[in-house]
């Protein structure tokens, strides 16, 4: 029978599986509200190339956003579940 180590290992994999889920839930949302505005990210740069870098770096910080969501919400299912 696992130990209570296993099941906090357990736990902080599925932590990391919630925020790599959120992490590309969020990136794709921000590749979906960016794609629209790619023609302004070619007009600004000198390449297509260059256009292309700038709109994965976008598309990278809109990621961002999930991973900042679900640590504050784990934490609070941490709070609530913790013994008193």
């Amino acid at each position: 029978m696992p130990g209570p180590e296993a099941s906090e290992h357990r736990a902080v994999l599925i932590e990391l599986a919630v925020h790599a889920v959120a992490f590309c839930v969020a990136a794709a949302i921000g590749a979906m509200v960016l794609a629209p505005h790619y023609a302004i990210f070619e007009h600004d740069t000198d390449s297509a190339s260059a256009a292309r870098e700038a709109f994965l770096t976008a598309v990278a910080i809109a990621g961002g956003v999930g991973p900042l969501i679900t640590v504050p919400l784990l934490w609070l299912v941490h709070r609530i579940r913790r013994p008193k």
